[in-house]
């Protein structure tokens, strides 16, 4: 058997140089996997601009990219018509399910290329989902292993997406859950699958962590949430709670919440609670996205963080990472034992959690409790450093690599 080390081909939707938060974990992963001497090459959607990496293959979303930019005089192609069904009827919101035809034979070319010196083994990372169905196409012609990696849940959970969830699983040599509670939701699934399921979480690289900048001088006490916000995704509860306590408790109205990020469909906030907040100078509202260098500086220089996850006890939001990390008190707003909970509680950084079904006098207390917190950073346990270091994660992925090519 040649034991030359696997040539692994990453596919994912978003890399850098885009912003897209999507883009983190491919690139740690691509980044890290070389580090170790396997031979790599990416193929995207993001644009890589004059003299990008020859590593990183370019196959650009052009139906993609109608559904980001709106409306347009120019007329939808067959497959256009075709993915916009599918996004409104089948998955909403999806993308790149005419992307994943014009990837396969990308994908397909450099298996070719490279398979008869060694051993090739497909990534691909969801979401969006025309990134899983590359990898379901290209699998289903055989003579490649394929690891299906899974950043959330496939949703929504209805028959399509549970009959393709069950025959990604079956034909998929590996299958990776990004939180622990999304891999035990499988285990109790697909039981005859387990040697198949694996975790790998979210992390932060070790090379270009986050860290605790000096606090500017100000006459107030900033807590910050950075991205976009969408759904229930949304600090109302919050903000209700530091309205009312406001008008009882001095060191309330000490307080600035900034929310720097775009607003997206059903995150609308009141629209009396913004303006008064805005109004009377505890709260900020940007709605826009900035740059990740940009929303990075305001993490590291805020007095405390607003984390919010309240639709989703599987998924981990990104950012508690690059919060633990900088390691300033951290308000979450979480369901019922959730698994950003379960890192909160042994990450060793300062926290409070408000639930998304708390009463108004539970959350007034929870959120007096937090503003009590001292502003200064604490370093997050040697578990967290552990656990979530993007250089031990990618250990785990080439174990995986190693065991299924």
């Amino acid at each position: 058997m040649n034991q030359e080390k696997p040539y692994i081909i990453l596919v994912a939707y978003y890399f850098p140089p885009a912003d897209a938060i999507g883009g983190v974990r491919p690139f740690r992963f691509f980044k890290y996997l070389k580090k170790m001497g396997y031979p790599c090459s990416v193929v995207t959607a993001s644009a890589q601009g004059a003299g990008g990496p020859t590593d990183v293959i370019v196959v650009p979303d052009r139906i993609g990219e109608r559904w980001v930019s709106g409306p347009s005089p120019a007329k939808l192609s067959l497959a256009a018509h075709v993915e916009r069904l599918v996004r409104r009827f089948v998955f909403p919101a999806c993308t790149g399910v005419h992307w994943a035809t014009r990837v396969a034979p990308v994908c397909r070319d450099l298996i070719r290329r490279n398979q008869k010196s060694r051993r090739v083994v497909v990534f691909t990372t969801f979401p969006p989902l025309g990134v899983l169905l590359a990898g379901l196409i290209v699998a289903l012609r055989g003579g490649v292993a394929w690891i299906c990696d899974f950043r959330d849940p496939l949703y929504p959970d209805g028959f399509i997406a549970r009959r393709l969830e069950a025959m990604t699983f079956r034909i998929a040599d590996a299958v990776i859950a990004n939180t622990g509670s999304l891999a035990a939701k499988w285990f109790n699934q697909y039981r005859h699958l387990r040697p198949k399921l694996h975790t790998i979480c979210n992390g932060f690289d070790p090379e270009q962590q986050l860290r605790p900048r000096e606090i500017p001088a100000r006459n107030c006490r900033v807590i910050v949430h950075t991205g976009e916000l969408y759904g229930d995704r949304t600090p109302t509860i919050v903000l209700e709670s530091l309205s009312r306590l406001r008008q009882v408790d001095a060191g309330a109205r000490e307080v600035r919440v900034v929310l720097q990020g775009a607003i997206g469909y059903a995150a609308d906030m009141p629209k009396r609670l913004v303006d008064g907040g805005i109004r009377e100078g505890w709260l900020e509202v940007h709605d826009w996205n900035i740059p990740r260098e940009a929303a990075h500086r305001l993490i590291e220089e805020a007095d405390g963080l607003l984390l919010l996850q309240p639709q989703s006890a599987l998924q981990i939001p990104g950012k508690l990472f690059d919060y633990l990390c900088v390691g300033r008190p951290i308000l979450a707003v979480l369901s019922q034992a959730s698994a950003a909970e379960e890192i909160l509680t042994k990450a060793g950084v300062p926290y409070v959690c408000i639930y998304a079904d708390d009463e108004p006098t539970t959350i007034d207390n929870k959120l007096a409790e937090y503003l009590r917190l001292s502003n200064q950073a604490v370093p997050a346990s040697e578990w967290f450093r552990n656990n979530f270091s993007a250089a031990t994660q990618t250990v785990q992925l080439s174990a995986i690599v190693e065991r299924i090519s």
